[in-house]
């Protein structure tokens, strides 16, 4: 799986310097997301990060080089620089509190999403990884000196709050300026309703599961991007 995600991403960030498509946008998410899932579930299990998938991680987000997610090299920089030295800085304060892997998931991590986005990552990781410390302690699970795997937390922030919120936002807005701007009522009518079937069925069961159907979720959600491609073009 992880061969093939990098192949087709590295592959579709070629793509992407030419022209900007519906496909390699939702694969670059679906693929960035899924690679963050699997290293989370091998920390649950192990406590470590293969090194294999941090090199996975920086080939699949090669995508993340160009649109929707640029950002200046200055801020790439600063979001290494912020995310990686700060948990090394609390290493040097307090030994062994972050694991070098989860110091390397935040240095290629802060270089695709930004400095803005990987520190609201951050900040999100911490309290809910403090949260869940507080939990196991409560419960007698654990004790004030245990370790806990940090990147299920890490992938948490980076994948919820860094990645699919921009994500859903700015394709949102695409597909309500179909309607605002009536570049096509039956488009948005057809994407509307599948949002609102989503919603409806998910309070009863789970609709999105991320291996089998979220692709298909993305693409949609992201369809007016092909369209409005294509618009601007014939302007």
């Amino acid at each position: 799986a992880l061969v093939t995600m990098v192949i087709l991403s590295t592959y579709l960030a070629w793509n992407s310097a030419q022209s900007y498509s519906v496909l390699w946008q939702a694969f670059a998410v679906f693929s960035f997301c899924m690679c963050l899932i699997m290293m989370a579930y091998i920390d649950m299990k192990t406590m470590l990060i293969p090194t294999a998938c941090l090199y996975a991680l920086i080939l699949i987000g090669i995508p993340f080089l160009f649109q929707p997610f640029d950002h200046s090299l200055l801020q790439r920089l600063l979001g290494c620089v912020a995310a990686a030295g700060l948990m090394q800085g609390v290493n040097m304060v307090k030994r062994d509190s972050f694991g070098l892997g989860d110091i390397k998931l935040m240095l290629i991590s802060g270089f695709y999403l930004g400095y803005g986005r990987i520190m609201i990552a951050m900040l999100s990781a911490i309290l809910s990884g403090g949260m869940f410390a507080v939990y196991v302690i409560l419960r007698k699970k654990a004790v004030s000196h245990s370790h806990i795997a940090f990147v299920p937390f890490l992938c948490f922030g980076i994948i919820g709050v860094a990645l699919l919120v921009p994500y859903f936002y700015e394709n949102g807005k695409e597909v309500w300026r179909l309607y605002k701007y009536r570049i096509n009522v039956r488009l948005f009518s057809l994407i509307l309703g599948f949002l609102l079937t989503v919603m409806i069925h998910g309070i009863m069961d789970y609709t999105i599961f991320w291996v089998q159907t979220a692709q298909i979720f993305l693409l949609v959600l992201s369809a007016p991007s092909m369209y409005f491609n294509k618009y601007h073009m014939q302007q």
